[in-house]
């Protein structure tokens, strides 16, 4: 079997936990998926032709906060992979956001004092 391509992809950002996205305005849902999707196609373009028509993607992320606290890996997965998702689908990397075509890990939650980061790992078959 052929060993997958591994892509990173770095996002000054890090999602709403789902406990806070779905208690926004509509409009400010709207807008925080947008920058996020906008993050994903530019991030992915930069890689040009590489990462256009996978067959299969693998995505694994390290949400980086700049202070320490509790925090739950499901309540961030939830808007992070729908918002990574729709970004892959948009770019071109696989044609539907269905396990078909695109499988994740729990994100891995950290804390790094120099702000707020989240790290895309993406295998692509």
């Amino acid at each position: 079997m052929k060993k997958p391509k591994v892509y990173t992809l770095e996002i000054p950002l890090t999602p709403p936990s789902i406990n806070l996205y779905q208690h926004f305005h509509w409009a400010r849902k709207r807008l925080v998926k947008q920058e996020w999707t906008e993050w994903v196609w530019a991030l992915v373009n930069q890689q040009g032709r590489k990462l256009k028509g996978c067959k299969q993607v693998h995505v694994g992320a390290t949400i980086y906060f700049p202070r320490g606290a509790r925090r739950d890996p499901q309540n961030y997965a939830a808007t992070l992979y729908k918002f990574l998702d729709d970004g892959l689908v948009q770019a071109g990397v696989i044609p539907d956001d269905t396990a078909d075509y695109i499988s994740h890990d729990e994100p891995v939650l950290a804390v790094d004092k120099r702000g707020a980061a989240t790290v895309i790992r993406l295998e692509v078959r």
